[in-house]
């Protein structure tokens, strides 16, 4: 049975871009806290975290920032339809300066994966695995890694009502033991 193989799991494609924006959120609160190797923050230039010949092949990358790339206004060629892997979206080029335009895009999710896979040295999946899906039960989510597939998360409908549940109650959840906080309220407001 292949990992997409599960009765009942659908894929939530653009959903994908704000599940991998709350596991960045996380990664900027473990930061703050100093339990990260490597420390990141909202404006810290995209570039330190992925590999370098991302940079390198064009130097106006070196001036998009993390939040850039979830915003979508990292002004790299847009890009949805067609990303087949991460390859793709590395070798996207600058077509405008950063925060200029906003265009859809669904290789800015794939580089923030990347991003948080580097910073916290971690895969995306695991790192979701452990902060969210567990926490909250949501155990159908199958979620990408940075370097697999392209950008996809499959979950039931149920545990997909849970982030959403999360989100509500600004990253605060009840599992019966009571009440955690899984992410700071003014990160998820960013």
């Amino acid at each position: 049975m292949g990992e997409w193989d599960y009765v009942g799991v659908a894929p939530v494609n653009s959903s994908t871009k704000s599940l991998t924006g709350l596991a960045l959120a996380k990664l900027f609160e473990l930061s703050d806290a100093g339990r990260l190797p490597k420390q990141i923050g909202y404006d810290d230039l995209a570039y330190r975290y992925l590999p370098g010949t991302w940079s390198n092949s064009d130097p106006g990358k070196k001036l998009i920032k993390v939040r850039d790339l979830p915003t979508m206004c990292s002004g790299l060629q847009p890009m949805d339809r067609g990303i087949r892997d991460v390859n793709m979206a590395l070798a996207l080029p600058v077509v405008h300066p950063p925060e200029t335009v906003d265009q859809y895009s669904s290789a800015g999710v794939m580089l923030e994966g990347m991003v948080i896979e580097n910073a916290s040295d971690q895969s995306l999946k695991g790192f979701f695995r452990q902060y969210f899906s567990g926490p909250i039960g949501a155990e159908s989510v199958r979620l990408w890694d940075a370097y697999g597939a392209a950008g996809y998360a499959f979950m039931q409908t149920r545990d997909f009502a849970r982030f959403g549940y999360l989100m509500l109650h600004q990253g605060a959840w009840d599992n019966g033991r009571g009440l955690q906080q899984l992410v700071r309220p003014d990160l998820i407001a960013k």
